[in-house]
């Protein structure tokens, strides 16, 4: 899918390998299609738009993963699946941060304290 030239994500039909999650820190929260901890503790998540960032440890407070379900999309071998949110509040939202933000982002960007 895309939007205004830019690729999005589109939560009705996206990879099996990645982990929607919300990301709770302590001022805000970021609801990513993919999420990652890395080694040293950072937290790598993909953004429903497909910009990436890094988050370090002591900011993140809590990771509550989103509920989601497998699918055969119709046409494809039997052997392709893809997930898609369940909740529709999730999906909603979802859709929403795909769109293209005013400022664009770095291919990836850090978040952190100075």
């Amino acid at each position: 899918m895309t939007d205004g030239g830019r690729d999005v994500i589109d939560p009705r039909e996206f990879s099996v390998n990645w982990t929607p999650a919300v990301i709770f820190g302590e001022v805000e929260r970021l609801f990513a299609v993919d999420v990652e901890t890395l080694p040293n503790g950072w937290v790598r998540a993909k953004r429903w738009d497909d910009s990436k960032v890094k988050i370090p440890p002591h900011a993140v407070e809590k990771i509550e993963y989103v509920d989601t379900e497998t699918f055969h999309p119709d046409g494809e071998p039997q052997t392709y699946r893809q997930q898609r949110l369940v909740e529709a509040d999730a999906l909603e939202e979802a859709r929403r941060l795909a769109q293209p933000t005013v400022e664009s982002d770095a291919d990836q960007e850090a978040i952190a304290d100075d």
